[in-house]
């Protein structure tokens, strides 16, 4: 797909929502009739889940970025605890 259309341009807030209701009774029908359950799914709660804007992510970059770095310090802080475990033990 070359180019993606925003959910804002295809959908509205009320068909987004009525498609999701749908999904849900739909969801917890089948999971009902496979597994031979009377299973209800939990209620939706109001405001939970909300999109998050690229504007509104600030730093998530170079939070990323020092994430990994702190990773690979982790990763090879390991590796010589190992070592200097192995050695002790010998």
């Amino acid at each position: 797909m070359i180019k993606q259309p925003a959910k804002s341009k295809v959908f509205t807030k009320e068909s987004l929502q009525q498609i999701q209701d749908e999904m849900r009774v739909c969801c917890i029908k089948s999971y009902n009739k496979v597994y031979s359950e009377h299973s209800l799914l939990k209620q939706k709660k109001k405001g939970r889940n909300r999109d998050i804007d690229i504007k509104e992510m600030g730093d998530y970059r170079e939070i990323k970025k020092q994430l990994k770095q702190k990773e690979q310090k982790l990763t090879e802080a390991n590796k010589q605890t190992k070592t200097l475990d192995n050695k002790v033990l010998i």
